[in-house]
């Protein structure tokens, strides 16, 4: 069983799914499918949620607490889960607190629904939480005794899980990606998503604006002041602070009234009547709409011309407004696409997208770390095959260890004369490459006892040692029977084993500060890292670059999965996942993310990204194919220098300094 609670601004929603079963289902509250995100401190300390908050705010509106979720995007200095909320001299809740309240309420009913814990549930959030807004989140659901495995995933990614599986891409629209509008109470989320398959999505594109149904209201109320006469305009204002609550829920049922209404009547029992036309309306929060279509329009047009929207889905409940519709719908019809709403009556279509769309998402991972050994000094190291790892000394020698850190072998790669050696292994092969300054290329073999075995130089021109420094082999690389080099001053090369020996079979374009090469099998291709940028060469062209190169814009560190082809980018800022094709190199999704190391491997044959948390001390492993993130495994050892895949699904070596363990991943 795998639930989703989708904290709202407005609302909460809560569902659930039998993960034999082909829909989710809804948690009632009552005769309600959601309730208020909403809590009511009472003077003893303790908090109503929901419904009962809802019915005891007229008796003190200084202690109910309805703008949650909003509180999460202040910018103020202070981390979201360390904030607190003052709404009088006397009258404060922790921000914590109150998040944790609501998702207890949500989870209590949840597991009542269903009559047990979930073995997985996920916590939605808007595109644009930065990482202190999530851990806001992943401290709440601990702190609200939720008692089963935590994943968050962002809400446009959920909401086109749901609009694919109910077909919103009409027949025949082939390899067409989605777009989703998603517009909530506070938030708006635009994203344009691949499929993976014909139900799950892959993000090409993923922003958000603090855009939402709250500005429609308090344009409804800045409608009503304009038109008010003037002694009646003093009596709104103050209404507007002493009765915050009571002015927002008659400006919102206004706003509800004027999606099906031309004109309607603003009434209160404090104010002269107004009547406010919808045309008004629609001027007013015309600017705020187009500024939404506009971002969605900005990751339309960032899609390579061979790709094209075959749907335009509505999410959110603010997405009922005729406004809304009409202009998504006009921005669908200059692109070609269909505009897709559900059949526009049920409330699910539009208010529980994101919470129906978030239980059909990838089931979740669990991480077990354990400490094996430690390595005699710090130094980087890679996986070699047969429980080893190779390294290469401050005195230029090739060196394996065992996973406990004890030394199992070492040689010497070149000849006299050598002062700097790179390395790149293929475990599955037990193979280790070696170049060296001096411009020589070796192969060598590892058994199960450790020991290294020379196997040859690669390549006529690597057979006898160079004169001139410019051949100095800044990178290699070594997949199954295929190996490259890259070369200071000289083109590279791409070569082939036919039985025992390596035959050169391309050449690679000279590009200075090579730091790192790799090997993608569909399409077949070597990708050459410079510190700047991603050059694509595609072994069917002769090791021809095929594609513009892709700038990596201050990477710091980037991971290459073979298949399918993807690489992902660690920087200052963030992380970005790359899907490489022959021709074009395209965005799949970029996170906000506060890092260092990472790694990538198949879990189950779907792409998973590891990734060092500066602030959280932990290792994130995030879904590669949608950016939501799986799981955390705390890191008791301080900042880790290394993630490295083994080659055995979900096995991972870390290193920290000199300190080895081992990692591994289980589908839960």
């Amino acid at each position: 069983m795998i639930g989703c609670i989708d904290f709202g601004a407005s609302q909460t929603k809560v569902t659930y799914r039998q993960l034999t079963a082909a829909a989710g289902e809804l948690v009632m509250f009552g005769r309600y499918s959601q309730f208020p995100t909403a809590v009511f401190l009472r003077p003893d300390g303790t908090l109503l949620v929901g419904h009962d908050a809802d019915a005891y705010q007229g008796r003190n509106p200084s202690r109910y607490f309805r703008w949650l979720k909003q509180h999460v995007h202040r910018a103020d200095g202070v981390a979201p889960a360390k904030r607190t909320i003052r709404q009088g001299p006397d009258v404060s809740l922790s921000l914590l607190d109150g998040v944790a309240t609501v998702l207890s309420h949500a989870y209590t009913a949840l597991v009542e629904a269903i009559g047990a814990h979930p073995a997985a549930l996920v916590l939605t959030h808007p595109a644009e939480w930065q990482s202190d807004d999530r851990d806001l989140l992943r401290r709440a659901g601990q702190k609200a005794g939720i008692a089963c495995r935590v994943e968050l995933a962002a809400e446009p990614v959920a909401a086109a899980t749901h609009h694919l599986r109910r077909g919103a891409l009409p027949a025949g629209a082939g390899d067409a990606a989605l777009a989703v509008f998603d517009l909530g109470a506070s938030t708006f989320d635009a994203a344009v998503l691949d499929r993976v398959d014909k139900t799950v999505p892959a993000p090409r594109f993923c922003r958000g604006l603090l855009v939402g149904g709250d500005d429609f209201d308090a344009a409804v109320l800045d409608l009503v002041a304009t038109l008010l006469p003037e002694r009646a305009g003093e009596d709104f204002e103050r209404l507007r602070t002493e009765a915050a609550y009571e002015m927002w829920s008659a400006a919102r049922s206004a706003k509800e009234r004027l999606s099906t209404e031309d004109e309607i009547v603003f009434a209160h029992q404090d104010l002269p009547d107004v009547v406010l036309y919808r045309s008004d309306f629609e001027d007013a929060i015309e600017p705020l709409v187009e500024s939404c279509v506009s971002l969605l329009r900005q990751g339309i047009d960032a899609l390579p011309r061979t790709t094209k929207v075959g749907a335009v889905a509505l999410s959110g409940g603010s997405s009922r407004i005729p406004l809304v519709q009409a202009l998504v719908g006009d921005l669908a019809q200059d692109i070609g696409a269909e505009l897709a709403t559900g059949d526009g009556t049920e409330e699910t279509d539009w208010e529980h997208s994101v919470a129906l769309g978030a239980v059909h998402l990838p089931a979740s991972v669990r991480g077990q770390l354990r400490r094996t050994g430690q390595l005699p000094t710090e130094r980087r190291v890679e996986v070699a095959g047969h429980g080893n790892l190779a390294s290469v000394t401050t005195n230029s020698t090739l060196r394996l260890t065992d996973r406990t850190g004890t030394d199992r072998g070492s040689a010497t790669p070149g000849r006299f004369l050598t002062t700097k050696v790179v390395l790149a292994t293929d475990p599955g092969a037990g193979r280790i490459l070696t170049g060296t300054d001096t411009g020589l290329v070796q192969e060598w073999s590892v058994n199960g006892s450790g020991a290294l075995a020379p196997l040859g130089y690669l390549g006529a021109d690597f057979r006898w040692m160079a004169t001139f420094t410019g051949w100095s082999v800044t990178s290699v690389a070594i997949r199954g029977d295929r190996a490259a080099c890259a070369r200071e001053e000289q083109p590279g090369a791409v070569f082939r084993r036919n039985s025992r020996r390596w035959r050169q079979t391309a050449v690679l374009r000279r590009h200075s500060g090579t730091s790192a090469l790799a090997f993608l099998d569909s399409p077949e291709a070597v990708l050459q890292f410079t510190s700047s940028h991603m050059h694509v060469h595609c072994l069917a062209d002769g090791g021809q670059e095929t594609s513009v190169p892709f700038a990596l814009a201050e990477a710091t560190e980037a991971a290459v999965l073979p298949k399918p082809a993807m690489v992902f980018l660690s920087r200052p800022d963030g992380l970005e996942a790359l899907r490489v094709r022959t021709r074009t190199v395209t965005s799949l999704w970029r996170l906000p993310f506060e890092g260092g190391a990472i790694e990538c491997a198949l879990l189950r044959r779907r792409p998973v990204l590891l990734a060092f948390s500066k602030p959280h001390k932990a290792i994130t492993v995030l879904d590669g194919l949608t950016g939501s993130e799986l799981c955390q495994v705390p890191m008791k050892k301080g900042a880790v220098h290394q993630i490295c895949a083994t080659g055995n699904a979900g096995e991972f070596v870390v290193r920290q300094g000199r300190q080895l363990s081992a990692l591994v991943l289980e589908q839960a």
